[in-house]
């Protein structure tokens, strides 16, 4: 196919469109996981071990079940008709959580548990997939862009639900309120996988698995892939890092700094903006540092913002933290992911982004029992909090100066 004609270019703009909203939908509907789930686990008397369950419980699901994700990809003839189901399974994750209040309260801590982590295994499918999606439908060049736009675009819709949530679940009355919000969650998630559906493949002569009668090329395992092996050790380090005092953020701000729900969106907010502001500049900050400087310099940001909370004196206080978490996880998320479309080749995508993400599965898995362990042995949540600024700092110091010339290195070398 001709990428240069009239028609490819067509078909690129609609794929970008497509894939721009279809994750501006996916915000309204994710925020209500990402940023109220947590609030919604201490309001129902979740203890420390069960809020770390509901970060890391997905993750292992998500883990196992995309050791079958080659295999189900190719039992399809694109990525885009293999993600159906299991995009629209994992959708159901908000349609289940609005049935909380509905159970006996002992029972409702453990299905938000159940909630999550069943919808995770076809979350597993999806999220490996849909890299095989971009891949496919959007050519290298455009790629960092695209990067760029969905991030903003998640990151506003993000934020303005967040503050509508925030402010209807203080407005209406208890449970009715968090049942509403999950139930409108499921509709606008309904309307992100129309239009991921609306995506057409650019690509699909370079990822169409072999023929049984073509004689098998050579295939070498990704991890002896000097760059990409890199690019999984700073993934390890990045997810490990931040997610290791993730769940203990919402109890300092909610149990210590006196944060309603109210609050808790509007930090949400800040957080969301700083990162759609970012995002604005994505292009440039990628050609100044490439992904994996970025990726360093985020870490160090976040870091700041854990140390903020720690020391904060009001949640009002706090909410600056917001700015550096946001801006910062959101810039090293992108790092990541545009890490990984420059350390992997078309053909195997599949294969290296299973990898890539079972490697950032396995560390988001066990990171939150870092710190709700901590809070469970009676470490003040202050000190908790301290200890995460560190270990962030000290992985964004590690990548920045010891892998990203090593990934850069790598990658010359392979293209020698």
């Amino acid at each position: 196919m001709n990428l240069s004609s009239p028609r490819s270019t067509s078909v690129e703009d609609h794929n970008f469109y497509h894939l721009v909203v279809e994750v501006a939908w996916f915000g309204i509907a994710w925020v209500t996981v990402a940023r109220f789930l947590s609030v919604y686990a201490i309001r129902i008397g979740a203890t420390p071990t069960e809020q770390g369950w509901i970060v890391a419980g997905p993750a292992i699901c998500m883990m196992l079940t995309s050791l079958f994700t080659v295999w189900w990809r190719n039992r399809f003839p694109s990525s885009v008709t293999a993600m159906w189901w299991p995009t629209l399974l994992f959708r159901l994750i908000f349609l289940m959580l609005a049935f909380t209040p509905l159970l006996p309260p002992r029972w409702q801590p453990l299905w938000l548990i159940v909630s999550v982590m069943l919808p995770g295994l076809a979350q597993g499918f999806s999220n490996v997939i849909f890299w095989g999606i971009i891949k496919e439908s959007t050519p290298q060049s455009r790629m960092t862009s695209l990067l760029g736009q969905r991030t903003l675009a998640v990151n506003l819709t993000l934020s303005a639900a967040a503050l509508t949530f925030g402010l209807l679940l203080e407005k209406l009355p208890y449970p009715v309120n968090y049942m509403l919000m999950f139930i409108v969650a499921f509709v606008a998630a309904l309307m992100s996988m129309w239009h991921l559906n609306k995506v057409r493949p650019l690509f699909l002569e370079e990822t169409k698995p072999l023929q049984k009668s073509a004689p098998a090329e050579p295939t070498i395992h990704p991890l002896r892939v000097p760059a990409f092996r890199n690019a999984v050790i700073v993934a390890g380090l990045s997810y490990l890092s931040f997610f290791a005092t993730f769940p203990v953020l919402p109890m300092r701000l909610m149990n210590e700094l006196g944060a309603g729900e109210g609050m808790m969106g509007f930090y949400a907010l800040i957080e969301l903006m700083a990162a759609a502001a970012v995002a604005v500049f994505m292009v440039k900050i990628v050609k100044r540092l490439g992904n994996t400087g970025m990726v360093g310099v985020s870490l160090v940001a976040t870091a700041i913002g854990s140390l903020w909370v720690s020391v904060a004196p009001s949640a009002t206080w706090a909410l600056l933290a917001g700015v550096f978490i946001g801006a910062g996880w959101s810039t090293a998320e992108i790092g990541l992911f545009g890490l990984l479309t420059e350390v992997m080749p078309v053909r195997d995508a599949a294969r290296y982004t299973r990898l890539f993400s079972q490697t950032s599965w396995i560390a988001i898995f066990i990171a939150p029992f870092i710190g709700t362990q901590l809070v469970e042995l009676g470490v003040p949540l202050t000190q908790v909090l301290l200890f995460g600024a560190v270990l962030r700092g000290l992985a964004g110091l590690a990548v920045l100066f010891l892998f990203s010339s090593r990934i850069k290195n790598a990658i010359l070398q392979d293209f020698r």
